[in-house]
């Protein structure tokens, strides 16, 4: 039994040894890491002001432009013209006396129906 202890105290006293040997490599990389990071944060805000000084420059020179954003104003009149809308629909009609349809919404009405009996 104290071969087994042994044994398993010497494999976690290994593992632990080669688990901690690699941070001093691990940290020299992260260092590159950041400061790579660090640079590039630099570069962006400095491209951010020359962009900032370009679109002013020329806002300056040409008022109304804001960065190619301008739209087209076209006007035109509106005149009262009467509204009609016809809708075709196919459907099957069973009926025996005469009935009167009409839509339950608004002042609708149908003038004609283009159905045959029997169709």
């Amino acid at each position: 039994m104290k071969k087994y202890i042994r044994f398993y105290f010497a494999a976690l006293l290994a593992i632990t040894f080669i688990s901690c040997g690699k941070s001093t490599n691990d940290s020299k990389e992260l260092a590159e890491k950041k400061a790579s990071l660090e640079k590039l944060k630099s570069q962006r805000t400095e491209l951010d002001k020359q962009i900032r000084q370009l679109e002013s420059d020329i806002a300056s020179i040409q008022p109304g432009s804001e960065g190619g954003k301008s739209k087209l104003v076209i006007m035109s009149m509106v005149n009262p013209a009467p509204f009609r809308h016809y809708i075709d629909l196919r459907g099957h009609i069973d009926a025996e006396d005469i009935s009167y349809i009409s839509p339950r919404t608004g002042p609708g009405q149908v003038k004609a129906l283009f159905i045959k009996q029997g169709q």
